[in-house]
């Protein structure tokens, strides 16, 4: 499962604008999270889902290339740049 995150960006509200604060998932929430990536990716591209997009999305990403690596590369980009904001977020 190379597309699930380990980490989620949660909104916080500083300084007047929304940050997206770096917070490690538990193995179950990256399950979900990568479902949910796939299927928002697929449906930006294409009207209708077909099992044959869905693998190519699954076969790309074994060989880390295609938009579902990009999509969690940035995550963990944002992440690093916003890891100074921990210390607003109590959980």
């Amino acid at each position: 499962m190379k597309i699930s995150p380990s980490i989620v960006l949660l909104p916080k509200k500083l300084g007047g604008r929304i940050q997206g604060v770096p917070l490690p998932i538990t193995e179950r929430k990256q399950y979900t999270y990568f479902i949910k990536w796939t299927i928002k990716l697929l449906r930006k591209k294409y009207y209708s889902i077909s099992m044959k997009q869905l693998v190519e999305v699954l076969i790309n990403s074994i060989y880390d290339k295609g938009e579902a690596i990009d999509a969690k590369l940035m995550v963990y980009k944002v992440s690093v740049e916003n890891r100074h904001l921990l210390r607003f977020f109590k959980r």
